[in-house]
């Protein structure tokens, strides 16, 4: 069994704190007891009832989060409010909550490197690398060997990511070879990797004025949705949290199913 300090330098190792975008709350958002025991862990893309559920059920003492529990003030806790009685749960159940959101996005292994490692992608880059670690940065660039038909790519990424929702904006591209991709919501970057040749660019949440001005300058963005671009954060984080803690803690992604489109 390890303690809460060793398992949250675990999660710093993968997701530095110093990665984050100005504007997020990525770290620690609810912590219980600076000196508790964490026998288990639970990594989930977001926490909402089914995952405060799931996490008293398997006597968690840390979930690790993509998205923030806690994004902004909070100027009161209720019980008759959804994130307010998750808060309560999560406290009386002794249960301590990190997120780690654009830390993870940025991070050499995190989740825009697996999404780009899943679709089989070579010479993986970043779109924005970091200043001080040319393997982090926000997106990433990725190239096939040999072109891939388009079809093909498609139905790579529905695969990966999930048919239900995807949407094509602009012009379909007859092969594919460079991908520029951002996971959540990212299209603001699509004229930079239009710009850098890509032949297609993937994120979620294109809202849109955003896909007219796609069409319009005759580029091609697939909008595979901001949960199925993102929900692989799950394993992934509960994959590189057994490396760092070994038998330690166990460690288990989440298998609500949260995606809230029907």
């Amino acid at each position: 069994m390890t303690d809460i300090r060793e398992a949250l330098e675990a999660i710093r190792k993968q997701a530095p704190e110093r990665l984050q975008e100005s504007w997020d709350n990525s770290g620690i958002q609810i912590l219980t007891d600076a000196d508790a025991k964490v026998s288990k862990i639970l990594t989930c893309l977001e926490i909402e009832s089914s995952v405060v559920d799931e996490a008293v059920e398997n006597n968690v003492q840390l979930i690790v989060t993509h998205h923030p529990l806690i994004f902004s003030k909070i100027n009161t806790i209720r019980d008759d409010d959804p994130e307010g009685a998750q808060i309560i749960r999560l406290i009386q159940n002794g249960i301590s909550v990190y997120s780690a959101h654009t830390s993870f996005d940025s991070a050499p292994r995190g989740t825009n490197q697996d999404l780009a490692e899943k679709l089989m992608l070579n010479d993986i880059v970043p779109m924005y690398p970091d200043d001080d670690d040319p393997e982090a940065g926000m997106g990433r660039y990725g190239r096939y060997s040999e072109p891939v038909p388009f079809d093909v790519f498609q139905k790579r990424l529905a695969d990966v990511c999930g048919a239900d929702g995807m949407r094509i904006a602009g012009i379909k591209p007859e092969y594919v070879r460079l991908v520029g991709l951002c996971t959540g919501a990212g299209a603001e970057f699509a004229d930079d990797a239009a710009e850098n040749g890509a032949d297609v660019y993937i994120t979620g949440d294109v809202k849109y004025h955003e896909a007219r001005h796609i069409s319009d300058i005759g580029f091609c963005v697939i909008d595979a949705g901001h949960y199925g671009t993102e929900f692989l954060f799950a394993e992934n984080m509960a994959s590189l949290l057994r490396e760092e803690l070994g038998e330690k803690s166990e460690v288990i992604a989440s298998k609500s199913d949260i995606n809230p489109f029907i």
